[in-house]
């Protein structure tokens, strides 16, 4: 189901294109012989040979992620939470938790961060 789902139809003909976030299929990508329990590594192979993006949409308002929190209208609740947010990303337990989940790349960067001179992948950059 899911994206391995739409990968197979789009690889078998039964769709010219899919929809899914514009990192998927660079996070999809696995070594050679390596296996997921998630995702079907052998129909992710190929990206930007066999398939590439043809468009990968205006998400610049989606780079620091979704955050839901309910309140009611005019509280300052928003506020508050960027705030805490912004604090939180600055510290060490951040880049702890970014390492922890496998998100070294994607996160917002801090000075726990070690420095890279990687250049971001094209499907993010504005």
């Amino acid at each position: 189901d899911g994206n391995d789902a739409a990968m197979q139809l789009l690889r078998n003909g039964g769709g010219d294109v899919m929809y899914l976030y514009a990192d998927q299929a660079e996070k999809y990508q696995c070594a050679a012989g390596e296996t997921k329990d998630s995702w079907d590594c052998s129909l992710w192979a190929g990206f930007g040979t066999e398939y590439a993006y043809i468009q990968t949409g205006k998400f610049g308002y989606a780079l620091n992620g979704t955050t839901l929190a309910m309140a009611k209208k005019g509280t300052g609740v928003a506020a508050v939470v960027d705030g805490c947010l912004a604090d939180f990303m600055e510290t060490e337990e951040y880049y702890n938790l970014c390492v922890k989940h496998g998100l070294v790349d994607t996160c917002y960067p801090n000075s726990f961060f070690p420095t890279t001179s990687k250049d971001a992948a094209p499907y993010i950059k504005e």
